[in-house]
């Protein structure tokens, strides 16, 4: 794919179904590992991570690589409330999970090689890279992050019965910044900043970072519906204050993301013009 069908891509993600329908598109998949093992750096700290996370994305080793908090580990693997509670009690406050597989070519050598590798680069940063933490390995993180047999509930939803996410893009250092501005907005809200899940996950090579905030909260409670609600809000101002990108601009986040270049807006809406005269693809959606 080339800059120009790039950019159109870009374009057309952002336009919210108003300005274009996909047609055509080509698939690539990787080859499936032979040997795979997912290794977990803990931390008191998200930024006592960041080093070796981009040290790690600079080297390629890693098929994979995500951190996260307590909270949302714990919601990953508990199967109930109760569960999933004594589990925040006993994980670390923070992780890095890396992928490593050997693929076809001498697999076992690949493996091998690259699994050293990271574990003195995390040595490098004062992290202990192992199979498993706190009684959790990372085979068993693994094949429940990649299970499909969750039940009928949606794994976010287990803890309280409902949620709400934030997610936007930014960069790896910069995610403090968000983690202190969200947990004093939820602490002005009367929301318990242990409940909250964050999830981070490198782009595009490690040239920006996925960064997600999960809020649950009791759909059959009036109060915490509310309260959530507004919270979101507010954390949705706050991240765009931040320079959080939302790169996918709905709802409200249209109007907060599209507001802020009114050149870049007018665009959009000309090209909208171009690509659909008719105004018959989600019409009145590409506004705020």
């Amino acid at each position: 794919m080339g800059p120009w069908m790039t950019d159109y891509f870009r374009l057309v993600t952002q336009a919210q179904g108003s300005m274009g329908i996909l047609t055509w598109a080509s698939l690539k998949t990787a080859v499936k590992p032979l040997i795979q093992q997912l290794f977990i750096a803990e931390a008191d700290d998200m930024s006592d991570l960041e080093g070796f996370v981009y040290k790690a994305m600079w080297t390629r080793f890693p098929d994979e690589i995500f951190i996260m908090n307590g909270a949302q580990l714990a919601s990953i693997m508990g199967k109930t409330q109760t569960e999933i509670e004594t589990l925040k009690e006993i994980l670390p406050p923070w992780i890095a999970a890396v992928g490593v597989a050997g693929r076809e070519l001498i697999p076992e050598v690949r493996f091998e090689a690259r699994s050293k590798d990271l574990i003195d680069i995390a040595q490098s940063f004062g992290l202990d890279l192992k199979e498993g933490v706190s009684n959790l390995s990372g085979r068993a993180l693994y094949e429940e992050a990649n299970s499909t047999d969750k039940g009928k509930v949606y794994w976010k939803d287990i803890y309280s019965g409902s949620h709400q996410s934030v997610f936007f893009l930014t960069q790896l250092e910069k995610t403090n910044d968000f983690l202190r501005a969200v947990r004093e907005i939820a602490e002005d809200f009367g929301y318990p900043a242990g409940d909250i899940g964050v999830y981070i996950q490198p782009k595009h090579l490690g040239s920006s970072y996925h960064m997600e905030f999960t809020f649950p909260y009791d759909p059959l409670s009036v109060k915490q519906c509310e309260r959530v609600q507004d919270l979101v809000e507010a954390v949705s101002v706050a991240v765009s204050d931040l320079g959080g990108y939302y790169s996918r601009p709905y709802g409200k986040w249209a109007g907060i993301q599209l507001g802020k270049d009114a050149q870049s807006f007018m665009v959009l809406k000309k090209l909208q013009k171009i690509f659909d005269p008719a105004d018959i693809m989600n019409p009145g959606k590409l506004a705020i």
